[in-house]
């Protein structure tokens, strides 16, 4: 057996387990009372495409990174691609509840992407696990919500455990009402960033670092302070900035090539070194 399509039903039995062969799993119409998956499912070593796209599933079983085979997967506000894209969406999530059903896909490669990340709490966003992805190339952090502004006060300490892996390749902060950026967001701590983008974040005033003592010779700590790979930053709409100085300083961004930087209107210049060689391209 091959395919096999579920309807009308509330759990899964134990004995999927025994469908070696299967390749296409498709649970419809379960309704609201499916919330698991058999951990006997993570037998089916050939399965390629689970959709599960009715199901409020509240976790993974453990071994759910064994189903090495897997090329789809889709539930209720999730949709896995594997090599490609995964999008888990707050919104579709009961603000958040689910967000544990990431956390075992630790051997996912490619694009995540978080919408409506501002609906998790603190506890619910430290369930994702995202550290721990060392495969992501990319990630987008969307921390829209539809809260009132008195619980988005707590974003900031939403997007502190939100902290993505040393492997990152780029990164893009969207819709972020915090004032200030998270500590993980570090040379060292995202050794390989190439690309930056923040977009929509209203709310923040300044992009910096701790400033690189004149004493120190940055050929021998490469790591610290320097963002060695960052070639590509972009900077839309984010309108309470004034300045960039210390950020796109030649010494911290040694490799950058392309700068966009629009409707930043608090922003009076980009630094004169980017203009001059004609690196930035900026309006206010």
């Amino acid at each position: 057996m091959r395919v096999i399509s579920c309807a009308s039903v509330d759990e899964l039995p134990e004995s999927i387990g025994n469908w070696k062969h299967l390749r296409y799993l498709e649970i419809c119409r379960a309704g609201l009372l499916m919330k698991r998956l058999p951990s006997t499912l993570c037998w089916l070593y050939h399965l390629q495409i689970l959709y599960a796209k009715k199901c409020k599933l509240e976790n993974l079983p453990d071994d759910f990174g064994k189903l090495t085979s897997l090329q789809k997967f889709e539930s209720d506000g999730l949709t896995y691609y594997a090599g490609g894209q995964m999008t888990f969406d707050l919104e579709k999530c009961e603000e958040g509840k689910r967000i544990s059903l990431i956390k075992k896909l630790n051997q996912f490669r490619g694009h995540l992407k978080i919408a409506n990340g501002g609906m998790l709490s603190k506890d619910q966003a430290a369930e994702a696990e995202l550290k721990n992805k060392k495969y992501l190339d990319e990630l987008t952090l969307n921390m829209n919500s539809q809260r009132s502004q008195t619980i988005q006060e707590n974003v900031i300490e939403v997007l502190e455990v939100l902290q993505p892996p040393i492997s990152l390749k780029s990164l893009l902060l969207q819709n972020y009402a915090g004032v200030s950026l998270p500590s993980w967001l570090l040379p060292q701590n995202l050794p390989s960033l190439k690309s930056l983008t923040f977009a929509g974040c209203f709310e923040l005033k300044s992009i910096s670092y701790p400033v690189i003592s004149q004493g120190i010779n940055l050929n021998e700590i490469p790591a610290v302070g320097i963002f060695l790979s960052l070639a590509d930053v972009t900077i839309d709409g984010c309108r309470n900035i004034s300045s960039l100085e210390q950020f796109l300083c030649s010494d911290y961004v040694p490799a950058i090539k392309k700068i966009r930087i629009e409707h930043c209107e608090m922003l009076a210049s980009v630094p004169a070194h980017l203009t001059s060689h004609g690196e930035g391209a900026g309006e206010g």
